[in-house]
């Protein structure tokens, strides 16, 4: 993840929160694949949904400046932020911003297997 803008100092934190009440709507995308040669994901992702009630603790928070790139990697599978079958509370997750500006720009790509 970094920001995609010109560089400025901005506190920038992404909350990975899952929803006791999973959010809704939002626009459905189909995730790119790495290997064109692998079935279509089963996990529909969206952007820009209504927001869900969040659980009180984040599954993973992170906090950065804007002017550096960094990036979470779940070495242990211990570490990895699983969702379970079927949704409901514990089957969606919700990657929450905050910045300390009034607009940062964001690249952040996300990798998930099925």
């Amino acid at each position: 993840m970094g920001s995609s803008g010109a560089a400025q100092d901005a506190q920038v934190f992404m909350d990975i929160r899952r929803m006791s009440t999973a959010s809704t709507v939002g626009s459905a995308f189909v995730p790119e694949k790495f290997d064109p040669g692998s079935q279509a994901a089963v996990t529909t992702p969206f952007t820009l949904p209504t927001k869900g009630t969040p659980n009180t603790n984040p599954a993973l928070y992170l906090a950065a400046n804007s002017r550096g790139t960094w990036q979470f990697v779940a070495l242990n599978p211990d570490e990895a932020i699983f969702l379970a079958t079927a949704g409901g509370a514990n089957g969606n997750i919700d990657v929450l911003s905050n910045a300390s500006l009034a607009s940062v720009p964001m690249r952040m790509t996300l990798v998930h297997w099925e």
